[in-house]
C-alpha cells in the first residue's frame, strides 16, 4: 500500500510529454548555470517555450473541462505543493540575477560585431566571451520558468488522483458540549 501523500504515476501522452518538457527545461537549465550558450548548438531550443505555453494551456483546459479536475487539483499530496513554492521561490531568485546581469539588455550580432542591444538601439560592443555569457543568461531566465510550467502539469497528470477516485469524506466536527444543537453529527 502507498504511503500517505503518495499515489501510483498514471501517465498519459499529456503526462509523458509535461515530463520530457521539464526533463529537457532542467538540462538547458543546469547548462546556462555552467555559462554555456544551448542556444548557439541546439538553435531550436526556444521551441521550448512554446511547449511550455502549450503544455500549461493543455492543463488549464483539462481542469475546466472536468469536474474532477479542480477537485484533483485541491487533492495533489503536500509534498507537492512545497515542490511547487520551493521552485517558484528558485525561479524568482533566478529571474532577479538574470535580470540584474543583462540589465533587460538582449545579445546580438550586428553588422558581424557582437553587441549588447535594447529595444533595437545599439547600447554597446561585446567581446565573443561576454556574447556567450549574456545568450546563457538569456536563456537561464527564461529556462527556470519554463520550469515552472511543465513542473505543474507534470505534477497534476503524475500524482492527481485518477478521475474515478471518489472525493475523500469531509470531516465534521461535533458541536460543544451544552450548545443547545443535540443534532448528533454525521
Amino acid at each position: 500500500m502507498p504511503r500517505r501523500g503518495f499515489s501510483k504515476p498514471r501517465l498519459g501522452p499529456g503526462g509523458t510529454a509535461s515530463l520530457a518538457g521539464l526533463a529537457l527545461s532542467l538540462l538547458v537549465h543546469v547548462a546556462t548555470l555552467r555559462g554555456v550558450d544551448v542556444s548557439a548548438r541546439v538553435p531550436y531550443i526556444w521551441l521550448l517555450h512554446i511547449g511550455a505555453i502549450l503544455d500549461y494551456g493543455v492543463l488549464i483546459l483539462f481542469i475546466r473541462k472536468q469536474p474532477v479536475g479542480r477537485r484533483a487539483l485541491n487533492n495533489l499530496p503536500r509534498w507537492t505543493i512545497v515542490v511547487c513554492g520551493a521552485l517558484l521561490g528558485y525561479v524568482v531568485v533566478n529571474s532577479i540575477q538574470s535580470l540584474r546581469f543583462t540589465g533587460g539588455a538582449n545579445a546580438d550580432v550586428a553588422g558581424g560585431q557582437y553587441v549588447l542591444t535594447m529595444h533595437g538601439r545599439v547600447l554597446s560592443q561585446l567581446t565573443a566571451q561576454q556574447y556567450r555569457t549574456y545568450r546563457a543568461y538569456e536563456l537561464r531566465l527564461f529556462s527556470g520558468i519554463w520550469l515552472i510550467f511543465f513542473l505543474l502539469p507534470s505534477l497534476y497528470f503524475a500524482v492527481s488522483p485518477p478521475a474515478n477516485t471518489p472525493a475523500p469524506p469531509v470531516a465534521r466536527v461535533a458541536p460543544p458540549a451544552g450548545s443547545g444543537n443535540n443534532t448528533p453529527p454525521q
